[in-house]
């Protein structure tokens, strides 16, 4: 008796790219140090140098919110070759933030985030106690969290300063002017140099019990 069996089935075609499998929601892709919606599945890996995956608080604390999900560096060696890519975007002060839009002339996500004196809590402190409460907003009982945008220049001065998300006109308006009255910050960098960044502050309005 004689048992034919099938052969097996041929094996799958070689990949491309560098086979990523993200299980969850899409981490943020960064290549050479610009943030970019890559497929990096479809990326040759002989241009890749290096690939670096950061997590959780290292994520955040580098890239921000936008780092939430994780973060997928990507070094080509392009890049380690020549120096053109950073350097680029340096000089250009241009980056691609995924999925918000293109912004020209500055920064939202550096290596290095501006830093106002003192740190953050120092930031808090001076706010407080800078705040002249509106006399009507106190006697109508207004309070309210005002999102104030804002540009930290090379230079660290504090310039274009804007309400993103508006309370009430009494409030807006002195957390503009508490923001616009800042001391300069140190500035952000990237790739070493001072850069050009727009940074966003949650200015809160409370009155005591």
């Amino acid at each position: 008796m004689i048992l034919w069996l099938p052969p097996p089935p041929p094996p799958p075609p070689p990949s491309n790219g560098i086979n990523i499998r993200v299980d969850g929601p899409p981490p943020l892709i960064v290549v050479d140090g610009i943030i970019t919606e890559t497929d990096l599945n479809k990326m040759p890996p002989e241009t890749i140098a290096s690939v670096n995956v950061l997590k959780d608080t290292p994520a955040i604390d580098k890239y921000g919110e936008k780092g939430k999900n994780g973060v997928i560096e990507i070094t080509t060696k392009k890049s380690l070759s020549t120096g053109t890519n950073n350097d680029k975007a340096v000089s250009e002060k241009k980056v691609l933030t995924g999925n918000e839009k293109r912004k020209e002339g500055f920064f939202m996500v550096v290596e290095e985030l501006p830093q106002f004196p003192g740190g953050k809590e120092a930031m808090t402190s001076w706010i407080y106690d800078n705040m002249k409460y509106p006399g009507d907003a106190v006697k109508k009982k207004m309070e309210g969290k005002v999102y104030v945008t804002f540009l930290i220049t090379s230079a660290g001065k504090i310039k274009n300063v804007n309400v993103q998300q508006p309370v009430n006109p009494l409030l807006d308006a002195e957390a503009k002017r508490i923001i616009a009255a800042m001391p300069d910050w140190k500035p952000g960098t990237q790739s070493g140099k001072a850069v050009d960044v727009h940074y966003k502050v949650p200015v809160e309005f409370k009155l005591k019990p």
